[in-house]
């Protein structure tokens, strides 16, 4: 193993534990943790309703943790489950307008975190800096 992995994968980790730190922090008043906000992002930015199997796949957890994450959100009225017409084994989720709204606020919220970030990266920076990450993450699954 190079000498330079273990400082880069100390690096990885202290930067993606201080963001998600901030995160939290930024939509905690939301009643929102940055888990909770990255799985409404998914649901909005999906067309259609989501399987609980895709939604795992999505986020890289495990079906029982996706499952607990939708039973809080569904308790907080943020998302609903929806029975598969031709499956009734599968149950699907779509993100409600208070969920919708609720991710709204915490987009506000989070974006001087962003403008942070964008000051401190050039657009190409960002870009292959984003590639690199998703690199690393399709590496490691």
């Amino acid at each position: 193993m190079d000498q330079k992995t273990i400082p880069l994968l100390a690096a990885l980790l202290r930067g993606s534990r201080l963001a998600e730190s901030r995160l939290d922090a930024m939509v905690a008043p939301m009643e929102l943790s940055t888990t909770k906000l990255l799985a409404l992002r998914h649901l909005t930015d999906s067309p259609e309703p989501v399987t609980l199997g895709a939604l795992a796949d999505c986020m890289a957890f495990v079906k029982s943790n996706v499952t607990q994450l939708i039973d809080r959100l569904e308790a907080a009225r943020l998302v609903r489950r929806l029975p598969n017409r031709d499956d009734r084994r599968c149950t699907h989720i779509e993100i409600t307008e208070r969920g919708k709204e609720r991710q709204a606020e915490a987009l506000a919220a989070i974006r001087p975190l962003g403008e942070r970030i964008e000051r401190l990266f050039a657009p190409e920076d960002r870009e292959r800096l984003t590639t690199l990450l998703q690199r690393l993450i399709e590496g490691l699954r």
